[in-house]
């Protein structure tokens, strides 16, 4: 997803009790961009995964200390200690729920992010290609079903990378 899209998507008006767990789903997502993380560590955060690290740095030939809060997690599927820097926007999202994200299966968010996708208006008709035994088919859908709780991940480091950040640094962070 795009800046622009992933704007789309936190704007969206799901106050309407009638959208609950779409609420949910939208949130649990916006932390999964803001982490780069899969949805198995994710969903794993708690008041003891909140740390805080303090930097050291030279300012008019003083030196300073900033301190800043970040997320420690070891990733399930590869066991890698991973350190993510928290954003306004995800710590915003983390008060919300007392560091806590509602509990919701994946199959959950990946059929409510499509929904929510649609109703921000992410419908862009995506070309896909593919080849399958040989023979070479295309098909057209429109962007948000193509919106997976795995979209969440690839889209925060993508956009860490457009942002300007470092490669090596979006690496530590996705646990690659």
């Amino acid at each position: 997803l795009t800046q622009e899209e992933l704007k789309q998507i936190v704007e969206l008006d799901l106050s309407d009790k009638k959208y609950k767990i779409h609420n949910y789903v939208r949130d649990i997502f916006v932390v999964g961009v803001c982490t780069a993380q899969r949805v198995s560590d994710y969903t794993r955060i708690s008041p003891k995964s909140i740390k805080e690290q303090s930097v050291s740095y030279i300012e008019d030939g003083t030196i300073r200390k900033r301190i800043y809060k970040v997320i420690e997690l070891v990733q399930q599927k590869t066991k890698t200690k991973v350190v993510i820097p928290i954003s306004n926007q995800l710590m915003q999202t983390l008060n919300k729920y007392d560091y806590r994200l509602p509990k919701v299966r994946e199959i959950t968010i990946n059929r409510y992010i499509k929904q929510i996708a649609k109703m921000a208006g992410i419908d862009e008709i995506i070309t896909i290609g593919r080849i399958s035994g040989g023979k070479h088919t295309v098909e057209h859908k429109p962007k948000y079903e193509l919106i997976y709780s795995h979209t969440a991940r690839r889209t925060g480091a993508t956009l860490m990378y457009l942002a300007g950040m470092d490669i090596y640094d979006i690496m530590k962070i996705t646990g690659h």
